[in-house]
């Protein structure tokens, strides 16, 4: 099916009027953006650290949930973080935990469930477990706001609980939760919706930072966690988020913790290599997730709090292993689903099986099935005698809505509108489910949703590509979700030179010129199969975007294709 290419509305030109200084293609980008005076272009592209943010304390518990705190840390009870075993989780809990040392805290423990054998969020054994050892507070970050009934008997032990959380809300809330911060909350008051559970942690440490007058410092250092959760959470990159992640992004370049700097040594490519979203999504991110996946997080998360620069660079070694592990496994599950989706081809939704696949990678898996083929996918295994799943959705699916909806076939589930995850109940099998998932895709899907779409922000030709240009486009960094590396579109270009690249001949490098002569160097990774239909002279139009190519000290502007319509065929 060929993708469907979306072209954003033509910048009107009283816009432009209004912005004269401004170079056309950049006016276009802003205007996408909705970007339409001197105030919100500053603060996009310039975020101011202190207005880009909103008061911690707009949340509704938040003064009770930082007062409770402060109360234990000078009464010396007993505090316990519940974090998550992802990145998001790992960061959230690294940040409480700096932040309950930095107030004197002396009776602290940390606590992450293992995926496999204790499942997601708060459990009742190890709740009856905090009980027996006289915890007085626990603070969950990343997680609890599906815990109703563990937080119940917590509760019932004595035991306060405070919920920073950033999921959606459930049918049944906490309601003995001492506190609960989450923004995803209906009645929540708190402006931004859509943050990680490293922000919410943040939000949280920075309220009690400011309430204890800790400083802008310690409060700034903490922002490379959420840098970190921000791309690995795959957080819409606005408003607030944006403030964090840019300043997260400086905050992580010249990190203090001796963890990351050790791990960010032992992925870069090049000395003084500059950390970005990319670097954090391909590099950073895998390998912390890592440890959750296939071990147990708490690799990851002593690799952020320790000051051992031998135990770092341990921590390093084993997440680098487990990683290539999880690679090596994802790649293997990947051939055997794709084995099962053969047999799927017209269906609107699409599953796989596989009872020993492991857990924590399913949802990788289901994410890339689900980009490749533009459906929603869900894969299952199975998981201590119980049939547990991990969905990956399409824009135009919401699928924790759609879970919520088939909820009485679940023991428990959560998630956001693109990802989510659930196990299903005693005695239901996964054709009970699919018949009602796939009821719930057929209502919202039609046809053309499922045929992919290519953004573009706007037509261009190869003329306007130049290095002023480039620079004007970095300041839109940090990209991401919900602010993408702008995709182009040029028209009626021609093949110049071509030649296939890559061990297996799967890419292309090209040299394509427009009708005045002006030419341009293009890198297509995943387009080798198009040499056969492309020959000198063919005439394109081609989505791509801009980049650089550097090499041995060299920097070259390049295009990066994105997609492709052979005019000549």
């Amino acid at each position: 099916m060929q993708n469907k290419w979306q072209t954003a509305k033509v910048v009107p030109s009283d816009f432009i009027n209004k912005f004269p200084e401004v170079n056309p293609i950049i006016a276009q980008l802003l205007y996408n953006r909705g970007l339409d005076t001197d105030e919100k272009i500053q603060q996009f592209l310039n975020p101011d650290f202190i207005a880009g943010q909103h008061d911690p304390f707009l949340f509704r518990d938040m003064e009770k949930a930082v007062q409770r705190l402060l109360q234990a840390v000078e009464k010396k009870e007993k505090i316990l973080v519940h974090g998550d075993y992802d990145a998001d989780g790992v960061c959230s809990s690294a940040i409480i935990m700096n932040t309950l040392k930095e107030l004197g805290a002396v009776n602290t423990d940390i606590y992450i469930p293992h995926r496999q054998t204790e499942g997601y969020g708060i459990n009742m054994e190890a709740s009856k477990k905090f009980a027996d050892n006289k915890v007085d507070l626990i603070i969950t970050v990343d997680c609890g706001i599906s815990n109703a009934e563990e937080i119940e008997y917590l509760a019932s032990q004595g035991i306060d609980v405070i919920v920073t959380d950033h999921h959606y809300q459930p049918l049944t809330l906490p309601e003995k939760a001492f506190a609960i911060i989450d923004p995803a909350l209906k009645d929540e008051q708190y402006p931004e919706k859509e943050i990680s559970g490293t922000a919410v942690a943040f939000k949280f440490a920075q309220a009690i930072i400011r309430k204890k007058d800790l400083g802008e410092a310690f409060e700034k250092w903490l922002l490379d966690l959420v840098a970190i959760s921000i791309v690995t959470d795959c957080i819409p990159i606005k408003s607030e988020t944006r403030t964090l992640l840019k300043y997260g992004l400086i905050v992580l370049n010249k990190t203090q913790r001796l963890g990351i700097r050790a791990l960010i040594d032992a992925v870069r490519r090049e000395p003084g290599e500059k950390i970005t979203t990319q670097f954090i999504a391909f590099r950073i991110g895998p390998r912390i997730n890592a440890a959750g996946r296939l071990n147990h997080a708490n690799v990851a998360y002593n690799l952020l709090m320790t000051e051992d620069p031998e135990e770092a660079r341990e921590k390093v070694e084993e997440l680098n292993q487990t990683n290539v592990d999880r690679q090596k496994i994802c790649e293997t599950i990947r051939k055997e689903v794709a084995a099962q989706i053969d047999l799927q081809r017209d269906n609107q939704s699409l599953y796989g099986f596989g009872a020993e696949w492991p857990l924590g990678v399913v949802g990788i898996v289901a994410g890339k099935i689900a980009d490749e083929e533009n459906k929603p996918t869900i894969i299952f295994t199975e998981n201590e005698g119980e049939l547990t799943g991990s969905g990956r959705s399409i824009e135009q699916f919401n699928l924790i809505k759609a879970l919520q909806e088939c909820e009485e076939l679940f023991s428990r589930f959560g998630g956001h509108s693109q990802a989510a995850g659930f196990t299903l109940a005693k005695g239901v099998s996964v054709d009970q489910f699919k018949e009602c998932f796939e009821k719930k895709v057929a209502a919202k899907l039609k046809d053309e949703d499922l045929r992919k779409t290519v953004p573009i922000e706007a037509e261009i030709k190869l003329e306007d590509i130049n290095w002023e240009l480039y620079e004007q486009l970095e300041k839109f960094e940090p990209y991401g979700e919900a602010n993408w590396r702008p995709n182009f579109l040029s028209k009626n270009v021609k093949v110049y030179e071509m030649q296939t690249v890559g061990k297996q001949n799967n890419h292309l490098k090209l040299v394509l010129e427009s009708e005045t002569g002006k030419r341009m160097k293009f890198i297509a990774v995943g387009f080798g199969h198009l040499e056969e239909k492309l020959s000198m002279d063919t005439r394109l139009d081609v989505v791509f975007d801009l980049d650089v190519n550097e090499w041995n000290g060299n920097r070259e502007l390049q295009c990066k294709l994105i997609d492709v319509n052979i005019l000549d065929e």
